[in-house]
C-alpha cells in the first residue's frame, strides 16, 4: 500500500468507465490482479454524457450561473420550434451551444482531476492508519505515470497519478447477490470511516451493496471514488427522501418474493444505522493524521 514508484510507463486497456473515473487493466498483464483508476478526462470513453441535473453545481450562486448560461438556453432552444426554422437563429444557437459544451467539458475535466486528487489524499490518510483495516480494497498510488490508454481503436496519452486497486473476487454493481453480502460489515466499515471524518458521497454506495466487493470472503469498499471528508456533503446524501427513492428503486429490481423479503430486511437494518443522526453522532470521534 501507499505510493508506488514514480515515472512508470503503462499500457492500459479500458475495463469500465463511470461519471468521474475510468478503470483499466494492464494491456500486457491483464491477470496481474490489479485495476488501474484515473480521472474520467477522456469524454470519448464515458458511457454517456452526464445529465444536466447530475452535473449542476450544488452551491446556490454557481448553480444559478450554470442554469442561466448553459441549462436554460439549451432547454429553450429545444422547446421553441419557430426559432429552429430560422437559419440565422439556428447557426447562432448552434455556435453558442457548441461553445458552451466546450467550456463545460473543460470544467468537467478540471473538476474530475480535482476530485481524483481529493480521493487520493483520503486514501493516503486512511492508508497511514491501515486501509484494509478501514475497510478499503488494498491499493497503491502510482505517481507521474505515463500511460497509453486503449479502448477499441481509440488511443489516448495520459500523464499523472494512477490509483492501483486490488481486483475484487466479486464486485456488486446493484443489489444483486444480497445473500452473499453481509450488511453488518457495510455498517461497521462506514461507522469506522465516519469516526475518522470520512464518508461516502453517494447514496447508493452508502446503502450498498452497489460499489462494494468481496475479497477473500471479506466485505470491502471498492468504489472509493465517492469518498469525501465534507460533512455537509456526506449528510446530504443520507437525506431520508433520497434514501427512500434509492431503496424503492432497488426493491423493484428484486426477481422474486424471497429476494424481495431479503432486500426489505437488509435495507431496514442498514438504514437503522446509516442515517444523518448516526453520522452526526460518530463524525470525527477518532483523531486522524493530516
Amino acid at each position: 500500500m501507499g505510493p508506488g514508484a514514480g515515472g512508470e510507463r503503462l499500457e492500459l486497456r479500458l475495463l469500465a468507465s463511470g461519471a468521474t473515473q475510468h478503470v483499466f487493466l494492464r494491456a500486457d498483464q491483464p491477470e496481474d490482479g490489479w485495476v488501474y483508476k484515473l480521472p474520467a478526462i477522456v469524454d470519448a470513453l464515458l458511457p454517456s454524457r452526464p445529465s444536466i441535473g447530475r452535473i449542476a453545481p450544488a452551491s446556490g450562486g454557481r448553480r444559478l450561473a450554470y442554469s442561466l448560461l448553459y441549462a436554460t438556453p439549451r432547454d429553450l432552444w429545444g422547446r421553441i420550434d419557430t426559432l429552429r426554422r430560422l437559419p440565422m437563429a439556428e447557426r447562432a444557437a448552434g455556435g453558442y451551444v457548441g461553445l458552451a459544451d466546450g467550456l463545460l467539458s473543460l470544467h468537467l475535466r478540471r473538476s474530475r482531476i480535482a476530485a481524483f486528487r481529493r480521493v487520493l489524499r483520503i486514501h493516503r490518510l486512511l492508508g497511514d492508519q491501515g486501509a484494509e483495516e478501514a475497510g478499503l480494497l488494498p491499493w497503491r498510488e502510482l505517481r507521474g505515470v505515463r500511460a497509453t490508454l486503449h479502448a477499441g481503436e481509440l488511443r489516448r496519452q495520459y500523464r499523472g497519478p494512477v490509483l492501483a486497486q486490488r481486483r475484487a473476487d466479486v464486485f456488486f454493481e446493484r443489489s444483486e447477490g444480497l445473500e452473499r453480502f453481509d450488511g453488518r460489515e457495510l455498517v461497521r466499515i462506514q461507522h469506522r470511516l465516519w469516526r475518522r471524518g470520512v464518508a461516502l458521497a453517494d447514496g447508493a454506495g452508502a446503502l450498498g451493496p452497489q460499489g462494494w466487493a468481496l475479497l477473500g470472503g471479506r466485505v470491502l469498499l471498492a468504489d472509493t471514488g465517492c469518498l469525501t471528508d465534507d460533512f455537509r456533503q456526506a449528510r446530504g446524501v443520507l437525506a431520508p427522501g433520497l434514501m427512500e427513492m434509492l431503496q424503492a428503486r432497488q426493491l423493484r429490481r428484486q426477481p422474486d418474493p424471497a429476494a424481495l423479503a431479503r432486500a426489505r430486511a437488509y435495507y431496514e437494518m442498514v438504514r437503522s444505522q446509516i442515517n444523518p443522526d448516526r453520522l452526526a453522532e460518530l463524525w470525527c470521534k477518532e483523531p486522524r493524521a493530516r
